[in-house]
């Protein structure tokens, strides 16, 4: 446990943002707890170490699971039996345990897993719950046929029961918030997942090249060979360098060793941090996901917002929040279709003139979707929640 100071004096308001992840590689809690560690009194829980001047961190243990365990809790999800599979999950039962005497005024629940727990902690101490979606669990992984058969069902109840329960909650696109309203009827303001306000220029375009980067997790689930592909129909000013955060795996390594080349690199990863400023030295991010999924196509993820404060045009396939953003901002080109060719096609057509006017397009954006702007509109809800609380719905 790693104690708070200064920043965040006792008499303040405790919140605790709680989550079931990796606390230091996930940006999005990252930038809660940075946005809100100034004004309340932060304490967090999560996986793994984690060090933020002014939070109270509690490491959460990660409980092994049996073959039998694995095979009997299958079993419950099969027959239905959500809520026994839930609370008699070891991960819920050893964080149970853990949080039991920690007080807080908020709870700050990351992802559909951390909900019930929280509401529960939440209820015995009169505390509100904000919850946090980090995307559409109910559609959560559709070419998962465990999902299909086990996953969907039981997303769909937590979702139900305990969404409608929270005070307040937040998610990562409009189209995402959408589609909660339409499940179940609740409705969600937007933190985007943006890092904070960097000052930069653009780097400079030179004449006949013209260097891309893809950056954040590695994942054959976003088909990262058709970029790969895509090298193959763009024309001899362009590189890519792809930096992975995640590259321990066989899965990568085949990856890496299949498809590095002259024009395609892999480079190392920096600290989350340091990420903008690294990526600063390149002309375009680039993002082809391919649209399985509701998430897919609602998706808003970090590594757009580390494109803009690293100044980078950006290019990406029709996925509905990406080329909304983009457009709305003019820094970057959507592909018509969602093909290799047809992003071939815009890209070979760029000029450099045309390229340095989307760059100068990128320092508005930057401010206007700055983590500083989410922050503000987070730290507000948490005050309005904390002085006037709003009552949790019945569930849908």
């Amino acid at each position: 446990i790693v104690p708070w100071d200064e920043l965040s004096p006792m008499d303040h308001p405790r919140i605790l943002v709680l989550s079931f992840s990796e606390t230091r590689v996930d940006p999005r809690v990252i930038r809660q707890i940075e946005s809100l560690k100034g004004d309340f009194s932060v304490r967090a829980a999560g996986f793994g170490a984690f060090e933020s001047r002014g939070v109270e961190y509690f490491q959460l243990p990660r409980a092994a699971r049996t073959l039998f365990s694995k095979i009997f809790n299958g079993l419950k999800l099969l027959v239905g039996r959500y809520e026994a599979f839930y609370w008699s999950h070891p991960q819920v039962k050893a964080a149970r345990a853990l949080l039991d005497a920690v007080e807080f005024e908020l709870v700050l629940a990351n992802e559909l897993t951390a909900l019930p727990l929280a509401l529960e902690l939440a209820r015995r101490r009169g505390a509100k719950v904000l919850f946090d979606a980090h995307e559409y669990y109910p559609g959560h992984m559709p070419e998962s046929l465990y999902f299909r058969l086990l996953g969907a069902r039981y997303s769909g109840h937590l979702t139900r029961t305990y969404v409608p329960q929270a005070d307040l909650r937040m998610t990562v696109s409009r189209g995402i918030a959408e589609l909660y309203r339409g499940f179940c009827g609740s409705e969600f303001f937007l933190f985007l997942n943006s890092p904070f306000y960097e000052q930069r220029s653009p780097s400079e375009c030179e004449e006949g090249r013209i260097r891309m980067v893809h950056s954040g997790g590695f994942s054959l689930g976003r088909s990262p060979e058709v970029m790969v592909e895509l090298m193959h129909h763009l024309d001899s000013r362009f590189t890519l360098d792809f930096m992975f955060v995640n590259r321990d795996s066989d899965a990568f390594r085949e990856f890496r060793s299949k498809h590095e080349s002259a024009r395609i690199r892999f480079v190392d990863p920096v600290p989350l941090l340091e990420v903008p400023a690294r990526l600063s030295q390149y002309d375009i991010g680039l993002y082809l996901l391919p649209v399985k999924s509701p998430n897919q196509r609602f998706a808003l993820p970090n590594k757009i917002f580390e494109y803009v404060q690293a100044r980078l045009a950006i290019a990406v396939w029709p996925s509905e929040e990406m080329a909304r953003f983009v457009r709305e901002h003019d820094i970057g080109w959507v592909s018509r279709e969602a093909t290799v060719q047809s992003m071939a096609e815009a890209l070979n057509a760029l000029s450099v003139s045309e390229l340095r006017s989307r760059k100068a397009n990128l320092e508005a954006a930057a401010r206007a979707t700055s983590c500083e702007e989410s922050a503000t509109a987070l730290k507000g809800a948490v005050n309005g929640l904390l002085q006037a609380p709003l009552a949790g719905s019945l569930p849908c």
